[in-house]
């Protein structure tokens, strides 16, 4: 992978750049459209891969040494909503039926993190959102066995919404916003959720969404099972306990929108567990810096929300970051 990009001047007045890349995936999105910073684009691909290069150090290559995966390889994807059920008063379809949980309290067996809600799914653990009502039997059971802690939000916000995975205290259906992923062993899952949370998943996650609104970033199943990630199931089991206190030590805190990771101190504490967890050198908290704030300078991240630009403003992170 690589780009060379130049400059475009009016006078003395930059307006613009021109980048030419030149990649190695065949068949792999193409993630360089609409991305505004030409070493943002590599970076981003190359992380993809299980790279990261130290900036503090002229570019020296760290790999991931757990190896990169892809979601679909590492867990088990849940259905979709339209076989898990729908919403009362819609159209009837899938196994359930389901109501607003008004009170978390409420005890019921079918139990969905149905929705996103950026008001108050801030932190790590998510409350479910609305319980069902079985209508077909046959499929209802079926449903159930896909119940999961984990969930991974396919139609991201980055302006509004603070998580790309959630996790729940109980197993619990996933719904129209989320997609349960599943694995047996609940350190890995804990381990996932910093992973996706934190800058470096974000990006990943940012370069195989799909870019057709500034500030989202949407991915059908399909798109979400060929997601890169670490093989944390490879992780030893010193780093898997560790990263499981992580989450839990962290996961009471309240994370901004994603578009505002560059100055939020509670998601920078998430990227140095993930450093932990993937025995990745300290010497890459300024890199990762450094790509946290020319991620969230890109347009179709900050998707020119206003607090997002003024916030961009007041932090003397601008697009080129590494000057």
């Amino acid at each position: 992978m690589s780009a060379s990009a130049r400059p475009i001047l009016v006078g003395r007045e930059e307006i613009g750049s021109v980048a030419v890349f030149a990649t190695e995936e065949d068949g792999a999105p193409w993630s360089y459209l609409g991305v505004e910073n030409a070493d943002l684009a590599v970076d981003s691909l190359r992380l993809a891969k299980g790279e990261l290069r130290c900036w503090k150090t002229g570019g020296e290559s760290h790999k991931i040494q757990c190896g990169m995966t892809t979601i679909e390889n590492l867990f088990a994807i849940g259905p979709t909503h339209d076989l898990i059920g729908h919403l009362a008063g819609r159209d009837p379809r899938g196994a359930f039926e389901f109501h607003p949980l008004a009170d978390n309290r409420v005890i019921a067996r079918d139990i969905s993190l149905w929705e996103a809600n950026c008001k108050t799914q801030k932190r790590l653990i998510a409350e479910p959102t609305h319980k069902g009502v079985v209508v077909r039997p046959e499929l209802s059971q079926r449903m159930r066995q896909k119940k999961s802690k984990l969930h991974y939000r396919r139609g991201m916000r980055w302006t509004s919404q603070a998580l790309l995975a959630a996790s729940t205290k109980d197993e619990v259906l996933g719904g129209s916003a989320w997609t349960t992923l599943g694995h047996a062993d609940a350190r890995v899952q804990k381990a996932f959720a910093l992973w996706a949370n934190g800058a470096l998943g974000m990006m990943v996650h940012w370069t195989r969404g799909q870019r057709t609104q500034k500030g989202r970033s949407t991915t059908q199943i399909g798109a979400l099972r060929q997601i890169p990630c670490p093989d944390l199931a490879r992780l030893p089991d010193a780093k898997l306990e560790n990263a499981a206190r992580s989450f839990d030590e962290l996961a009471g805190l309240e994370l901004k929108p994603a578009c505002q990771a560059h100055c939020d101190a509670n998601r920078k504490r998430v990227d140095e567990a993930i450093l932990e967890m993937l025995s990745l050198p300290t010497s890459l908290k300024q890199t990762i810096e450094k790509l946290r704030a020319a991620w969230c300078a890109e347009p179709s991240v900050h998707g020119n929300h206003k607090t997002a630009l003024k916030l961009l403003s007041q932090s003397n992170h601008g697009i080129d970051t590494r000057q």
